[in-house]
């Protein structure tokens, strides 16, 4: 048998992959809920007076996962002390909520709100509401699956926004993170990277080697992925490389890259290619290297470096 669960989080496409990787999700849609106003549009619920909150509404197969399982998993993307809004998102349309269609389901969310309250990551009163399910309406096409439409645009949103920050604070783990690999069309990739950028990381191209840019540079800090955002290296592994690309010893962690077999020119060369994008990176050299696994030799175009001091800024802890 299959449920709704009604949920409000903030920006309602930060919600959209967590609910929908979930053991059991059949459908994620994103809308509006608890509206004064009818016929609701992006437009009139972004000045904050319709009374709608940005809200999902998960259908699931209650065999497979639980409503409670789906309320317990909402406050670990949330910060349900927030009264104002959701992290860059203010105002009453950016509110949390539970959304109930039963009273069993009323029962269970007041029961979810008390172990977010119990559990002591938070400091301050739980004020996520619980409020019975009156109509929910679609957003806008766009609106559906945000990011998975425009994964890069939406990246740049969600890293920005302090949620990620925010989370990794607060739990132990990220739900949702690493990103899901990238496929993203080829107009908005262009839009996005400088030319030099979708040569290396999307065509597999290798730029010119650089005087100067394989030096180790003084402001510590890490290096992201150029698609997907996400920590590669750092400069604690950096090591100054004669042929003018970026060196490291080792990525930040063993997951972050993959290595690949690349025969395109010379047999043998081993490609590295990150495992959240899927973009190449460079080429893993054993020869003359400065550790015994290699030394990952990388184009600097296919990455971004964030100094430590604007890592949270970034979302990054």
């Amino acid at each position: 048998m299959t449920q709704l669960a009604t949920f409000a989080g903030g920006c309602f496409w930060c919600l959209t992959r967590p609910f929908a990787a979930l053991a059991g999700a059949i459908s994620v849609v994103t809308g509006y809920c608890g509206c004064q106003a009818a016929d609701p549009t992006y437009e009139s619920v972004s000045r904050g007076n319709t009374g709608c909150l940005e809200a999902v509404q998960v259908r699931f197969d209650e065999t497979a996962a639980s409503y409670q399982s789906l309320c317990d998993l909402l406050f670990r993307l949330i910060d349900p002390c927030d009264d104002g809004g959701q992290f860059c998102d203010r105002g009453p349309q950016y509110r949390t909520a539970i959304f109930y269609h039963s009273e069993e389901q009323r029962s269970m969310a007041e029961l979810a709100r008390l172990r977010a309250a119990g559990s002591g990551r938070f400091d301050k009163p739980i004020v996520t509401a619980v409020r019975p399910f009156r109509s929910f309406t679609p957003a806008e096409e766009y609106h559906q699956d945000y990011p998975g439409r425009c994964p890069l645009n939406y990246r740049v949103y969600h890293d920005a926004s302090g949620r990620p920050a925010f989370l990794h604070k607060t739990w132990t783990f990220n739900p949702g993170y690493p990103p899901a690999p990238i496929e993203a069309p080829e107009e908005e990739l262009r839009e996005k990277l400088s030319r030099e950028a979708y040569r290396v990381a999307v065509l597999g191209g290798t730029e010119h080697p650089a005087p100067g840019s394989g030096a180790v540079p003084k402001t510590p800090g890490i290096y992201v992925d150029v698609l997907s955002g996400a920590p590669l290296f750092r400069t604690q592994e950096q090591v100054n490389a004669a042929g003018g690309w970026p060196s490291f010893t080792a990525p930040v962690e063993p997951g972050c890259v993959s290595v690949r077999q690349d025969n395109r020119r010379s047999a043998g060369r081993a490609a590295v290619v990150g495992a959240a994008s899927g973009a190449h990176l460079g080429h893993l050299v054993r020869e003359g290297a400065s550790c015994a696994a290699g030394r990952y030799c990388i184009n600097a175009a296919a990455l971004r470096f964030i100094p430590e001091a604007s890592l949270a800024a970034h979302g990054y802890t």
